[in-house]
C-alpha cells in the first residue's frame, strides 16, 4: 500500500515481476513473437514499442527480429536495459517524425491510458502508410462497461489493465476515427488465465484488482494504416 492508502498499480507489484517475468505481460515475449510474425513487419523496419518498460521487448526485437527497434515510457525506470535506444515521452506527443515507423507495437499499455483516442491518433500519425499497430491488452468480454467505470472508482487509484479494460466496439470506432483498419482480432484470454493461475499459485490471488465485469479476456488486434496522416509534425530531430 502507498502511504496514502491506495494499493499500488499492479505493474509495479513485485509479485508480478517475479511471475510475468520482465514484460510483465501475459503470453511474454513468446506472445510478441507470435504478434510480430501475424504482423508481417518487413525486416530492419523502425518499430515503436510504446511503454517500453526496462525495454525487454526493444532489446528482443532487435535481437531476434533484426527490427530496428525503439522504446517510449513515460518514465525509464530503474532497471532499465543499457544501450538500447530508448525516449522519455508521452504517448500522446510522441518524438518521431510522420510516417517515420513502420509499426508501432503497444502491449498491455493503452488500456492504462487517459486519452486512448488521442494516444491512436498519434500512433497514426508516426506511421507509415500501410503500417501496422499491434495492440495486445485486457479488454471486455460482455458488456459491461459503464458498469465497470463506475463501480471500480475505488481502484483507480491501483490502475491497472484488469479495472480499465478495452471496449471492444468504442477500440474499433477509434481506431476507424484515427485512419487505421483492423486487419486481425483474435481473443488470447487464455493467456491471462494462465498468468492469473500462476500468481494464485504464488500466493498472491489478494493483489488481483477485480472488474466488475467479471468477464476479462485478452485480445490481440492488429490494425493497418490507410492513406496519409494529417496530424500535427513532431520533429524526432
Amino acid at each position: 500500500m502507498t502511504a496514502d492508502g491506495c494499493a499500488q498499480p499492479l505493474w509495479r507489484h513485485p509479485v508480478l515481476r517475479a511471475v510475468a517475468g520482465q514484460t510483465l505481460r501475459p503470453g511474454g515475449l513468446d506472445f510478441t513473437d507470435q504478434a510480430v510474425h501475424l504482423a508481417h513487419i518487413p525486416g530492419d523496419s523502425r518499430v515503436l514499442d510504446l511503454g517500453c518498460g526496462t525495454g525487454a521487448t526493444v532489446e528482443h526485437l532487435r535481437s531476434h527480429h533484426a527490427l530496428a527497434a525503439v522504446g517510449v515510457d513515460l518514465a525509464i525506470p530503474q532497471g532499465a536495459k543499457k544501450g538500447l535506444p530508448f525516449a522519455q515521452a508521452d504517448a500522446q506527443s510522441l518524438p518521431f517524425r510522420d510516417a517515420s515507423l513502420g509499426a508501432v507495437i503497444c502491449e498491455c499499455v493503452l488500456s492504462l491510458l487517459p486519452d486512448q483516442r488521442a494516444a491512436l491518433h498519434e500512433c497514426r500519425r508516426v506511421l507509415m502508410p500501410g503500417g501496422r499497430l499491434i495492440l495486445a491488452d485486457l479488454y471486455h468480454r460482455s458488456i459491461s462497461t459503464t458498469a465497470c467505470t463506475a463501480t471500480t472508482t475505488a481502484h483507480s487509484a491501483a490502475k491497472s489493465c484488469v479495472t480499465h479494460a478495452l471496449n471492444i466496439d468504442t477500440l474499433r470506432r477509434d481506431l476507424a476515427d484515427a485512419g487505421m483498419r483492423v486487419v486481425l482480432l483474435e481473443d488470447h484470454t487464455r493467456l491471462l488465465a494462465e498468468l492469473a493461475a500462476r500468481m494464485i499459485l504464488v500466493g498472491a490471488s489478494d493483489i488481483l484488482p477485480e472488474c466488475p465485469s467479471k468477464r476479462p479476456g485478452y485480445l490481440l488486434l492488429i490494425a493497418v494504416t490507410d492513406g496519409i496522416p494529417t496530424e500535427a509534425h513532431h520533429d524526432d530531430g
